[in-house]
């Protein structure tokens, strides 16, 4: 709503230009006051790959964004995973509440598939949880290469943590949601 809100005010008040506001959620909220008002406006982080895009599937001429998508950046870490790593399985540990999460992990999964590669599994969490044991106990059963969160910072710095704590040494992927120097 607040998002909305300002979007809307600022078209109103005859700005130059604006620059956000920043997730996916967000901007999907101020989306139409810039649609209709031609305002240009940059997107600094939002991920989603429709972002820029019309109903009709052409570009919005006012509209740009800074971020790779969630296709690319899932496609990319999965290359990476089988070019770099020689990844040929990979667990995938989802976000299951968040959209940038589930946004970036099917392109990952369709994309390692695609290579040639496995997803052994895919757990799930819901954002704001503290403790994965349970998850990473069922992981470190498990035969694979690469382990891929996609997710934010703040729980996927706990997870990072929890999983070495448990042995788990396979190196581990994500997007640029792990992009913190608190992680």
């Amino acid at each position: 709503t607040e998002a909305t809100s300002i979007a809307t005010r600022l078209a109103e008040e005859d700005v130059s230009a604006v620059i956000g506001p920043a997730t996916s959620d967000m901007i999907y909220a101020s989306r139409p006051s810039a649609i209709d008002s031609q305002l240009p406006t940059m997107y600094p982080v939002g991920t989603s790959d429709d972002l820029t895009i019309d109903d009709n599937g052409d570009v919005l001429s006012n509209i740009c964004r800074l971020a790779f998508t969630y296709s690319f950046q899932g496609q990319a870490a999965a290359r990476f995973a089988v070019d770099e790593l020689g990844a040929t399985n990979a667990a995938v540990i989802t976000d299951q509440s968040n959209d940038y999460s589930v946004g970036l992990a099917n392109p990952f999964k369709a994309e390692f598939e695609a290579l040639g590669g496995t997803i052994v599994d895919e757990l799930s969490y819901n954002g704001g949880e503290q403790d994965f044991m349970g998850i990473l106990t069922s992981l470190a059963a498990m035969d694979f290469d690469v382990l891929y969160i996609p997710g934010f910072f703040s729980e996927g710095g706990i997870i990072v943590r929890q999983a070495r704590e448990m042995g788990i040494t396979q190196p581990i992927l994500s997007g640029h949601g792990f992009a913190s120097d608190t992680l």
